[in-house]
């Protein structure tokens, strides 16, 4: 008879003891685990060890202050508005969940159900960006010397010209060959030789600047990322050294939510509030 799996949902209520600490890795996968206390019908508490995968554990919190502009929330819960200013560090979208009515604790307590947090917050922040191009440099260029080809029948290389061995810089490919949609034992090797020799470069003022500010558009839409837009910016030059500095101080709109490792407080304000852990069981029918 075949074995067929199926996967069980459980949900375990209890108070949490302690943030979440690092157990193990599998796979490459950080595993946490946490003691929770669970209370029979009976009214006796036991304490289980609860492991948790890392995917389930993070908070959202900002990667920089700034003006909170939008929020676009899948999982947790939000705790900023738009228009408020938040700071470095601060929550901005908790992965615990709260359910339950406080006022109703017989029937309806309150729980908080764990979960990664999802969230995009796009916020006005205050960035310094600075980039530089010195006025003269060395770019390498390469000259040909010539090419040369053998070929490899069963591993054996039999070269194709009499010229010995390649003297420069050499840059080898292999094309296999093939016949009739069938790939042969067979390889031809191409070895291109040439030699490689640093030419001074010399930029104007203009040209420098110009290639610096190149560069400073380049590390601002790496730091922003695909969402993220300068909206305006100051932008001064600055010559020191042979080397030409481009500096924008500017107010970006980017996205500053940023995975943190879920906490807890050490005493919380409410001692009855019960913590709940949803994960999956795997059975043989």
């Amino acid at each position: 008879m075949d074995e067929m799996q199926t996967n069980n949902r459980v949900i375990l209520c209890g108070t949490p003891l302690s943030s979440p600490v690092f157990s193990h890795a599998s796979r490459l996968e950080p595993f946490y685990t946490f003691p929770l206390e669970v209370a029979r019908l009976s009214g006796t508490v036991d304490t289980i060890n609860v492991l948790l995968r890392e995917e389930l554990l993070p908070e959202l919190k900002p990667s920089r202050a700034g003006l909170i502009h939008s929020i676009t929330a899948q999982n947790g819960t939000v705790l900023v508005k738009v228009g408020s200013a938040c700071a470095a560090g601060q929550v901005l979208v908790s992965g615990i969940t709260q359910v339950g009515d406080p006022y109703d604790p017989e029937y309806n307590p309150v729980r908080c159900f764990y979960t990664r947090a999802r969230a995009e917050i796009l916020a006005e922040t205050q960035r310094t960006f600075t980039a530089s191009c010195p006025l003269s440099t060395g770019t390498v260029r390469e000259t040909d010397l010539g090419t040369q080809r053998a070929l490899y029948i069963l591993g054996v290389r039999v070269p194709l010209s009499l010229s010995g061995a390649p003297k420069g810089q050499t840059a080898y490919t292999r094309t296999p060959f093939v016949l009739q949609g069938h790939t042969l034992p067979l390889w031809v090797e191409t070895v291109r030789v040439y030699e490689e020799e640093t030419v001074p470069v010399t930029f104007t003022e203009e040209e420098a600047q110009r290639r610096a500010l190149e560069n400073l558009h380049q590390l601002q839409k790496l730091a922003l990322g695909e969402d993220g837009r300068v909206l305006t910016e100051n932008i001064t030059y600055q010559t020191k050294g042979g080397t030409v500095y481009v500096t924008s101080r500017c107010v970006c709109l980017e996205n500053i939510a940023q995975e943190a490792p879920l906490t807890l407080p050490e005493e919380p304000e409410n001692p009855e509030i019960i913590g709940v852990f949803v994960g999956s069981v795997q059975g043989n029918d």
